[in-house]
């Protein structure tokens, strides 16, 4: 619907009717676009020296089909309409990402085209970002069909410390916490350095490496967010026995790999019982559990004090609380992000069977368990440990009473959409008019988390 013809592709300085802009913004009006948001592929970065608002074009996080990049390019328009009316800049990331071979790599230029001349006017630079040696000769080649005023805009940066010269008043820690992991790892891997692997990290490295802010929330794994969301889909979530789902071998180890080397995560094509195991793997890859072994020893200590296995509500709720307040802030929001989505996904209970006792048994170890496994561990207390959980998930609101988010400008990597307030509605939902649905005989099983439209 959107494609531009050639005159207005190999020349993006010849006026668009303006009409024709204007109709692509009303037509996104009222419209999602939760597929997009979620693949972040542009994001507001911040503003330079210079108080011009810096937009960051991730290309390899494009779709490959005509249809989707039309729309993401309708995407492109909605999210960036208030941006383009004063200067601004672009900065280009062709990371993993061919221009002669990928379409992707032409979506700035059609972009551009769409812009009616005052908004051009507006763009100010075109930071080309790991352009590498080949696609910038390619360029040169084919620059005599393309807008002169257009190539007057461009520059070029290799790395993320040269990124940094054009962008002086952004730190280049504060760039490096930003933009997206593939970014980052591919930098390092073209200096010849080594990158650290998500797979096995802890919460809080995770949100070093990947992190990504959410409204409501704050700083949680971008990896953990995309799995979550993803196995939200309500052909998913109703699955029977969800979290019970193993993937095989060859296709775990492939995720993985792909996790670990930085490649876009696309788990919209991975089967749920891949996306559940790499899910668990997340969780469950590192030498220490989410909370530290404490919580662990004292609901040991407190059975062999009290002599039962049956401790009291009040206890867990304060061991709970205890052990959450000794979580770094990204590790906090990132529990109770999970932990809403385990109360989600047991809201559907009728049809997955994933009773929140069910779940606490599949994930208790996650959370609760010594670091070594010794013959003096009694194996009684895992009971307990299951019932701890339970709470944890039946009683979050009260759990996490004390530790609001702090709630911060999203100067973060992507403008979040507010997924997990999304999220905690469907819980509340689920929750509150489940009675009401029942006495109706119409539970709706497939209401959409993310309805893209």
């Amino acid at each position: 619907m959107f494609q531009l013809n050639n005159v207005y592709y190999m020349d993006s300085d010849a006026e668009v009717d303006p009409s024709y802009y204007e109709a692509i913004i009303d037509a996104t009006k009222g419209k999602t676009f939760n597929s997009y948001e979620e693949t972040r592929f542009i994001f507001y970065l911040g503003d330079d020296s210079l108080q011009r608002p810096v937009l960051v074009l991730v290309s390899c996080f494009l779709p490959i089909g005509v249809d989707e990049l039309d729309k993401a390019m309708r995407y492109a328009v909605y999210y960036t309409q208030e941006y383009v009316k004063n200067d601004f800049v672009i900065i280009q990331c062709l990371t993993r990402t061919n221009v002669l071979n990928d379409a992707s790599g032409n979506f700035l230029q059609n972009y551009y085209s769409l812009l009616p001349v005052k908004y051009k006017k507006n763009l100010k630079k075109v930071i080309m970002f790991h352009y590498g040696v080949s696609n910038r000769a390619l360029l040169s080649i084919i620059s005599s069909y393309m807008s002169p005023r257009f190539m007057r805009k461009l520059d070029y940066s290799d790395s993320i410390k040269e990124l940094s010269r054009f962008l002086p008043d952004i730190p280049e820690e504060e760039l490096l916490r930003k933009i997206p992991y593939v970014i980052k790892h591919d930098d390092a891997e073209l200096l010849s350095q080594k990158f650290p692997k998500l797979i096995p990290m802890s919460i809080a490295d995770m949100c070093k490496y990947d992190g990504f802010y959410l409204p409501n929330y704050g700083i949680i794994p971008a990896i953990i967010i995309d799995i979550i969301q993803k196995l939200s889909k309500p052909d998913i979530v109703s699955i029977p026995g969800l979290f019970n789902l193993q993937a095989n071998a060859s296709n775990l180890y492939s995720i993985i790999n792909e996790i670990n080397s930085g490649v876009p995560f696309r788990s919209g094509d991975s089967d749920p019982g891949a996306l559940v195991s790499v899910f668990k793997l997340l969780l469950d890859s590192t030498n220490t559990p989410i909370f530290s072994e404490k919580l662990f020893f004292d609901i040991v200590k407190q059975c062999k004090i009290s002599g039962t296995n049956e401790l009291t509500h009040s206890f867990y709720i304060n061991i709970l609380k205890e052990a959450i307040s000794m979580l770094p802030d990204c590790s906090i929001y990132t529990v109770k992000y999970i932990i809403d989505f385990f109360a989600f996904v047991s809201s559907k209970s009728k049809t997955n069977n994933m009773t929140i006792q069910k779940i606490s048994e599949i994930f208790s170890p996650i959370f609760c368990r010594p670091s070594t496994i010794g013959k003096n561990i009694m194996y009684e207390v895992i009971p307990p440990c299951v019932d701890c959980i339970n709470v944890l998930i039946t009683d979050r609101n009260n759990v996490f009473a004390d530790f609001p988010p702090k709630l911060e400008h999203n100067t973060y990597p992507y403008n979040a959409i507010n997924n997990i307030g999304v999220l905690g509605q469907e819980i509340i939902k689920s929750e509150d008019q489940e009675n009401d649905e029942e006495e109706e005989n119409n539970y709706d099983v497939d209401q959409e988390l993310d309805p893209d439209e």
